[in-house]
């Protein structure tokens, strides 16, 4: 395993964070179509030797091991949008070396890195290199958490999982070199399992949204309500918040679920998609609340040196993300203001939330 080197493709908060992790082990190449990015790696490098930024494609044919690190947005209609994954497919299958084994670190739905990726990898491949006779493939679900200390990159659980059991192990040798591993039964299981730690929050955070509103009608403070539920052993601590951004994203997940479900179990279908667009709408309900009654109607107060969540920056780059959210209003909170906000045209915001709810009505 020291001799072989690692390609990370995708340059971002997931891809760096693992291609400087593995640079302590094994020889790194770091790919990103930006070339500036690359420019400005390239300049900050200390580490020379175990690592190189790259935007030349061709390097890709240097490493064993490629992981696929890029985003996974949703388009306007709000289905999942592959094709930052489908475009790294084709780069890679263009570069793929025989024995290589690539891995999907992407946020998808179940199937994805098998009946779509591994196509791609075959039909790009010159060599005439076919997955599963001269290449593997595998998939290991990121779970890169911006800022969050207590969750670095060597102090989680990676899952890995292979399209063959030498795969697996192979993959569990490669990853455990970094972090702690735990190996799931095959590549859908590791899917779905990633789809499912971001439901799980998700409904939950929207479920206490839902309560929220409730509770301030009732005159309640929303706060004082989940501290009494919480002295019960088995109650799940969730805070109302703002649903969106990367992995905060419903409508991505729901809707990748709806299409696995209608694609491979029909008689799911009415169920799954109804429930996608129910979280749609539970999700653009949000966006109803003028901004600065947010933290009052939770019953938190106006934070002071802090945004919604911690380490604002990351938070606010992923949260509030154009490419995520259905309105404008954008929520910054400073030291000196409590909570500033940066809005659009009333009007705009306006259209833009009653086009996102007809749309979501629409489904059923």
């Amino acid at each position: 395993m020291k001799h072989k080197t690692v390609c990370v493709i995708g340059l971002g908060y997931v891809g760096l964070p693992l291609a400087n992790a593995f640079s302590k082990y094994l020889k790194v190449i770091g790919y990103d179509v930006d070339e500036e990015k690359i420019r400005n790696l390239g300049n900050n490098n200390n580490n020379e030797q175990n690592i190189e930024f790259t935007a030349d494609p061709s390097k890709i044919k240097q490493a064993d091991f490629i992981l696929v690190c890029v985003p996974t947005p949703v388009t306007k209609s709000k289905e999942p949008d592959l094709r930052y994954v489908k475009s790294a497919a084709e780069i890679v299958g263009q570069h793929l070396k025989k024995g290589a084994i690539v891995v999907l670190e992407s946020t998808i739905y179940p199937g994805v890195t098998e009946e779509i990726i591994a196509p791609i990898l075959d039909l790009e491949n010159e060599s005439g290199l076919k997955c599963g006779a001269d290449f593997k493939m595998g998939y290991s679900p990121e779970r890169i958490n911006p800022g969050d200390e207590a969750h670095t990159l060597d102090k989680i659980t990676k899952i890995v999982a292979g399209m063959d059991g030498e795969t697996t192990e192979t993959l569990a040798e490669l990853y455990g070199l970094i972090t702690n591993v735990y190996k799931a039964k095959d590549i859908k299981t590791a899917e779905a399992a990633k789809v499912i730690e971001n439901i799980q929050r998700d409904l939950n955070i929207a479920l206490m949204n839902e309560l929220a509103i409730i509770f301030h009608k009732m005159r309640l403070d929303t706060k004082s309500v989940l501290e009494a539920a919480g002295t019960k052993w088995n109650f799940q601590h969730y805070k109302p918040g703002l649903v969106g951004g990367h992995t905060l994203l419903f409508v991505l997940i729901l809707v990748m679920i709806g299409y696995f479900f209608k694609l491979k179990n029909h008689r799911d279908e009415i169920f799954c998609l109804s429930f996608a667009a129910f979280m749609h709408l539970c999700e653009d309900r949000m966006w109803e609340i003028p901004a600065t009654l947010l933290y009052p109607l939770y019953g938190f107060g106006f934070p002071k040196g802090a945004v919604i969540g911690e380490n604002w920056y990351d938070y606010f780059l992923l949260v509030f993300n154009g490419s995520y959210t259905p309105s404008l209003s954008y929520v910054f909170v400073s030291e000196i203001m409590g909570v500033v906000i940066l809005c659009g045209l009333s009007v705009l915001t306006l259209f833009l939330f009653a086009k996102n709810f007809f749309a979501s009505k629409n489904l059923y």
